[in-house]
């Protein structure tokens, strides 16, 4: 259910788009701006399933098309609350670590 919503990611550097991941019902929606204060706009679409265990959760993505599979994956929720959303994941076992990081929308 905190999932659920509008997230706009903080950006790093500060020079990317404006982006933002709205979670709906196991479809994922990604919005792309830019920094010139327009709004952003469809982008890319996938869908989500959400595993909870013990002590983890994991949001497994899939089937985004714009961005090469950057994207796709299972990533492991670092922070979930009402305000803020950090997710890592390795892609499924690969070398490096990536993490995004998000602000609830109102």
């Amino acid at each position: 259910k905190q999932l659920q919503g509008t997230w706009s990611l903080i950006p790093i550097p500060r020079t990317d788009p404006k982006e933002e991941w709205i979670f709906n019902d196991g479809t994922l929606y990604r919005k792309k701006g830019n920094n010139n204060g327009s709004a952003p706009v469809p982008f890319d679409t996938a869908t989500y399933s959400v595993k909870t265990g013990l002590s983890s959760v994991k949001i497994k993505i899939e089937n985004f098309k714009a961005v090469l599979d950057e994207l796709n994956g299972t990533w492991d929720v670092v922070t979930l609350d009402n305000d803020i959303l950090f997710i890592a994941t390795d892609h499924d076992g690969t070398s490096g670590i990536m993490q995004r990081e998000f602000q609830k929308k109102d």
